[in-house]
């Protein structure tokens, strides 16, 4: 399929760096949104993507990338399904597509723009592919509802797993031991002791809030998001519908978007020869 006719990259046709960079992962989205309704795929905005979604109908002005969820089992079935029919334009990165792409990542997946990259102002170098990125964080039906329990619970089997696999099956024995407890729904991204001082609900969702999905307006396209999304922001934001201070409205990577400088790896492709 030729993905560029139905969903054309219009980078070029904007005047400030980030709309340009927005407009590479708007794209994307919309690519990957096609694909799952193809495929009977769910997958769902998530964190600030979530809130833009709901408070701005698009992304926070100020948002340099997408996260978006997928429970494990939809998960499964996009890397079955979607990622082969992906455009050549868009790499699929996990540890198994890249080598350097970390074992037990906060992130699960990403999508890729193989034409784009970031610059780590902080100077961090990174070895996997840095191209502007929808980050896919996979939830998992096997955490309490505390947030401290559950960084706890990644950083101890993290440290123990070594690879997502081995972490899978320790997370799939929990639950066989703990059988009779509710369990609700969390990602890898709670791994650092640090989040426990974050003035931040816990980071889960319910059984009953991701039992379904409605779609609502991303900029000019819809996206999916779990039907309980009022209570899931609440819990995880508190007042979300407020806007943060001005001195706080920017970005919490410290990076420079480059929408037409790819970065050096195997995987990029460079917009000057497209």
């Amino acid at each position: 399929m030729e993905f560029n006719n139905i969903f054309p990259d219009q980078r070029d046709k904007y005047d400030t760096v980030h709309r340009q960079a927005q407009s590479i992962m708007l794209r994307m989205l919309k690519i990957l949104h096609y694909l799952c309704v193809k495929h009977d795929v769910y997958y769902f905005l998530s964190g600030g993507t979530l809130i833009g979604a709901i408070r701005h109908k698009g992304f926070i002005p100020w948002d340099d990338d997408i996260d978006i969820g997928m429970t494990r089992e939809n998960y499964n079935k996009f890397i079955k399904k979607v990622v082969p029919e992906l455009p050549h334009d868009i790499f699929f990165q996990n540890s198994d597509t890249d080598k350097n792409f970390p074992q037990c990542h906060c992130v699960d997946a990403s999508l890729r723009d193989r034409y784009s990259s970031y610059l780590h102002l902080d100077k961090m170098k990174v070895s996997w592919h840095d191209g502007l990125q929808i980050d896919i964080f996979v939830w998992d039906q096997t955490y309490f509802r505390s947030k401290t329990i559950n960084i706890l619970l990644n950083i101890l089997i993290n440290r123990i797993a070594k690879n997502n696999d081995k972490r899978l099956l320790y997370l799939d024995l929990l639950k066989r031991i703990f059988r009779w407890y509710n369990f609700v729904y969390s990602c890898n991204w709670q791994q650092n002791i640090g989040m426990i001082k974050l003035k931040t609900g816990s980071l889960y969702i319910t059984p009953d809030e991701i039992s379904d999905y409605i779609l609502t307006k991303f900029e000019d396209m819809e996206a999916f998001i779990p039907v309980g999304y009022d209570s899931y922001l609440k819990r995880f934001f508190g007042d979300y519908m407020k806007l943060p201070p001005s001195n706080k409205r920017k970005s919490t990577h410290d990076v420079l978007l480059r929408p037409f400088i790819s970065c050096e790896h195997e995987e990029s492709l460079d917009w000057c020869n497209k």
